[in-house]
């Protein structure tokens, strides 16, 4: 059985419950049962840790030879990591199911009119039911913490979708140019994910994996992250280890990609050398991540420090600016300029960044035709 648990933050959890036969029993109407247990390990709301475990009772909905439709009817209990009973839900059908291709279009009509306004209330409730828990009930509220393996990633923004892009390029470049055979298999992170592998010039494959890196992106943060760094070594390890917004299953490779390198440099132009100049003062150290203190991550190899005098590795940044095709950059310096400059004063948020673009746009617009029909009259 597969049972997929979301949150508010557009983050998925698929877990693959087994069916303990033993347990199973009879519900009243003799429909069988199929009982499953999972140990929780996704952040759901900001009063519960990510400790505990599921147990999930649910009447099999399929008839005799899976012919027919008997129904649903699910519950999950939330259990603490000491056993006790958190939270229960259920779910469950109590009329006819309603075949949508049978349904005429004013059957249709009156179907949406009955039940369009339920999503439109549901942040709504949950935001009441916050508010009862943190001032009613005072509970303590716990920071959200970067997503384990496993957590399908939200939404990209706008902003994480480019700088994906052109953190994709800059990885394929820097395996396809590393003096030592590898091959890298490269999951990004978002609402679809997308699966690559790039390899070396020297890399041949071989049975044992021993030089095969898969880098795992766990949250599309990560990309408005990376950006902060001055150095892809220091970036990816700090991430890794500190924040953990990336999974890496041999994290000792790394330093085999993000090595010293020399990139072959077209002559800047002006505007290079203002973005440059601009986005060197913005940058900033990332916010520290919350994580929870009982990680569920497997213990990791720790890589090797590296000294400040041996930073030498480019950064993204250069590698857009001397190598990316021009569409491309320009796609980066913008996106990178509006990250960057969000992190610096608005906490990250490019959403609002936007905002006050738009406002600006319509000012101005507003002005342009507000002068074209005062003089227009004067003509």
């Amino acid at each position: 059985m597969i049972l997929e648990v979301n949150n508010t933050y557009n983050e998925r959890r698929p877990y693959l419950v087994h069916r303990d036969s033993t347990a199973e029993v009879k519900t009243p109407d003799s429909r069988p049962s199929i009982k499953g247990y999972r140990v929780k390990d996704f952040y759901v709301s900001p009063f519960n840790s990510r400790k505990g475990h599921y147990t999930v009772l649910a009447s099999d909905p399929l008839g005799a030879g899976m012919v027919g439709f008997n129904g649903i009817d699910v519950k999950i209990t939330l259990n603490s990591s000491k056993g006790h009973p958190k939270l229960v839900a259920r779910l469950f059908s109590e009329r006819k199911p309603i075949d949508p291709s049978l349904l005429g279009t004013l059957s249709k009509l009156v179907f949406l009119a009955r039940w369009f306004w339920v999503g439109f209330v549901t942040v709504p409730r949950i935001v009441k039911e916050a508010i009862i828990l943190l001032y009613r009930r005072k509970l303590e509220m716990r920071e959200k913490p970067a997503p384990l393996l496993g957590t399908l990633g939200r939404h990209s923004t706008s902003t994480e979708k480019v700088l994906e892009k052109c953190f994709r390029r800059y990885l394929e470049f820097l395996v396809h140019h590393s003096k030592r055979p590898l091959l890298v298999k490269y999951n990004s992170s978002g609402f679809i994910s997308k699966s690559e592998e790039f390899s070396s010039l020297s890399y041949v494959a071989s049975p044992d994996a021993e030089n095969v890196l898969e880098l795992r992106v766990l949250t599309p943060a990560f990309y408005s992250r990376f950006v902060q760094y001055d150095d892809g070594l220091d970036g990816i390890t700090s991430e890794l280890i500190n924040h953990k917004t990336i999974w890496i299953n041999k994290p000792e490779l790394t330093q085999h990609i993000f090595t010293p390198l020399s990139v072959t440099s077209r002559s800047q132009s002006y505007s290079d050398s203002i973005f440059t100049a601009l986005t060197r003062n913005l940058r900033r150290s990332p916010l520290e991540a919350s994580i929870d203190s009982d990680p569920i991550h497997p213990p990791r190899t720790f890589l090797p420090a590296r000294g400040a005098k041996d930073v030498h590795a480019p950064l993204m940044e250069a590698f857009m600016i001397c190598q990316a095709d021009g569409g491309l950059k320009r796609q980066y310096q913008w996106a990178s300029f509006r990250q960057l400059f969000a992190d610096w004063c608005l906490m990250g948020r490019v959403d609002l960044l936007d905002g006050g673009i738009d406002i600006v746009r319509m000012g101005i617009a507003w002005k342009c035709v507000s002068f074209v029909n005062q003089h227009g009259r004067d003509y």
